[in-house]
């Protein structure tokens, strides 16, 4: 779903316009410039992307008609939109991607997803 969009679906739940809540899913959606598909959600679109909007716009947000709205809600909805009413963690995501021999800095052998690791 395009930012607008949920910009509008915001104001509509909380009140004010899109543009009170436009900067918000434009952060969490910036990272189509990197990668033009749904993959792209795997950088912003997790319990940790939420505690980092909230640390970039702050706590909460005054919409335009002067009501404090939580970013931390915000960016659940917007999440909980493009997910399909669920927000995943980011070992959600990374659980996903197979491990690469570039990935393990020169080590000979992978470790393979279901192997355990002695310390």
């Amino acid at each position: 779903m395009h930012a607008l969009y949920h910009a509008k679906r915001s104001a509509a739940k909380w009140g004010g316009v899109a543009e009170d809540y436009l900067p918000i899913h434009e952060w969490l959606d910036a990272t189509k410039e990197l990668f033009p598909d749904c993959r792209h959600r795997a950088l912003r679109h997790h319990s940790h992307g939420i505690f980092e909007a909230e640390r970039l716009f702050g706590r909460s947000i005054t919409t335009s008609t002067g009501k404090l709205v939580p970013v931390r809600e915000i960016a659940e909805l917007h999440i909980k939109e493009d997910c399909g009413g669920f927000i995943p963690s980011v070992s959600d995501w990374l659980s996903q991607m197979r491990i690469q021999v570039w990935m393990n800095r020169g080590y000979r052998e992978l470790i393979k997803p279901t192997e355990e690791v002695s310390p």
